[in-house]
Formats: structure tokens, sequence, C-alpha cells
């Protein structure tokens, strides 16, 4: 096994809060089986469809993430995971792995794409371990 797999680090998605006392959404990744956690700043309408999502709540007109989620479906694409691999200048950078068929394909995503293909059915989200270390400087 590589580096790269030794440092990677499988979180859940634990939910949308509300941080304090900037008043302001982000979404929170939980390391799986341990007590650190991940915030992701997030702007106001992405923390209204996650959270809707999470929920399972159907607004009267499609969102922009139920047309990727329903996309990514009927292409029969399979999300096998995405790891967030860096943060520059408060942005978050993911690579998403994804299979159609008999091709793997590995794309870059920003945070605010991220966000939405993680309520698309990711089998697994990974944080490469230093991740977790720039957030407790």
């Amino acid at each position: 096994m590589d580096d790269k797999k030794n440092n990677l680090i499988k979180v859940t998605l634990e939910g949308v809060r509300i941080e304090l006392p900037s008043q302001k959404p982000i979404l929170l990744l939980k390391e799986d089986g341990g007590n650190r956690y991940l915030p992701i700043w997030i702007g106001p309408f992405e923390a209204s469809a996650i959270a809707l999502e999470m929920s399972h709540i159907k607004t009267p007109r499609p969102m922009t993430h139920d047309l990727i989620i329903n996309i990514i479906r009927n292409l029969k694409i399979k999300i096998d995971n995405i790891e967030i691999s860096d943060i520059r200048d408060n942005t978050f950078y993911a690579i998403i792995n994804i299979r159609n068929l008999d091709r793997s394909l590995i794309k870059s995503i920003r945070d605010h794409r991220m966000q939405l293909l993680l309520l698309s059915g990711a089998s697994a989200i990974y944080l490469l371990l230093n991740m977790f270390l720039i957030q407790e400087d």
C-alpha cells in the first residue's frame, strides 16, 4: 500500500451546523471510530440543500443536486469515494473516484461541488491525515 493510502482517514457526513459566533453554516465531517471533526464552511444555499436532503425532504421543484444525482444514476456511474486532499485560501479541494461499467476516472473538484456529491451516494469519504493536523494548528 502506498503512503497516500496509509494516510487516508475515513469520515462520515455528520450534518450541517451553525458555527458560533459567526453564525455561518458549516458542513461537519466526523472521523469514523474517532472523535475528530473537520468543519467546512459553506454557503447558506448549500447548507439548506444538504439539510433538506439529509432530512429526506423533497422540494416542489428539483434542486441542482437532484439534477446531478439523476445524471449520475441514469448514466450508471458509481462514485467509489471522495478524497478531500487539500485546503488553499479557505477552499477545500477533493478528488472524486468514479466508475462507469469497466472504466475508472479520477476528477478533481472544489468544495462546493464536493458538498453536492456527498449527497449522491458516495460509498466512502476520506481525508488525508494532514487535513486534521491543519485544523489542530
